[in-house]
């Protein structure tokens, strides 16, 4: 009975303590989420937006250098983009120069075995040539759409696995809660002790019931985005 006397003194005492202390508990892992996911998500990708050096920073949703990371299509990309960018001044100097005297005769004198009346010949092979980078580069994007679906999915079951495991630890607390509240209900303990004892494990019960029914709802409202991406 002396014995059952002390768990209960000492529950009283950290009964004002459990709540705040398990709130931020789980505040502090929300915070620091990068820490365990970090070790899980160890893709190391090229950072636009620092320099182009590598991102070690693991899932932070908050971070802008996760998404630019994310986001990012990588040196090629850009060199396909400059590449059009070229094409495309190449083209309007050809055509500017067609549209002159001076041009066509120059046209002539460059490319004697090709007949260049009023320049109707030249955009033939840089149609065709704009058509080839436009399959590689649609290709590309596609590529990089699809390493971006991974990503966000990848995150996606990251964050889910741990907010089950952040919810389960929760519901192992309120077993032990539920077990000593048996304990009470055996050796005849005062009954304020007794409703604070199943109070605060009914709090721990329905807290962790609304982290995995807001898990799951977020997790269907990501995929549904994903599905439109």
């Amino acid at each position: 009975m002396e014995t059952y006397t002390s768990i209960v003194i000492i529950l009283l005492l950290l009964l004002p303590e459990i709540a705040p202390q398990v709130i931020s508990h789980s505040d502090s892992t929300n915070d620091n989420v990068s820490q365990p996911i970090s070790q899980k998500d160890s893709t190391i990708r090229v950072d636009p937006l620092d320099n182009f050096k590598k991102y070690k920073g693991g899932f932070i949703i908050t971070n802008k250098h996760y998404w630019s990371s994310v986001i990012f299509t990588g040196i090629y990309g850009y060199a396909i983009g400059v590449l059009l960018l070229f094409c495309g001044v190449l083209l309007a100097t050809i055509n500017f120069c067609c549209q002159s005297g001076e041009g066509r005769r120059n046209n002539k004198k460059i490319f004697p075995s090709y007949n260049f009346k009023g320049c109707d010949v030249w955009p033939v092979p840089l149609a065709i040539m704009h058509m080839i980078l436009a399959m590689v580069f649609s290709g590309l994007v596609l590529a990089c759409g699809a390493n971006f679906n991974y990503q966000a999915r990848t995150s996606v079951n990251i964050m889910i696995k741990t907010t089950n495991d952040a919810s389960e630890i929760i519901k192992n607390a309120t077993e032990a809660l539920k077990e000593i509240h048996e304990d009470l209900m055996e050796s005849n303990v005062g009954v304020e002790a007794f409703e604070n004892l199943y109070s605060t494990a009914d709090k721990f019960n329905s807290t962790a019931e609304n982290i995995i029914e807001k898990a799951a709802k977020n997790k269907l409202i990501i995929n549904k985005a994903l599905k439109v991406v």
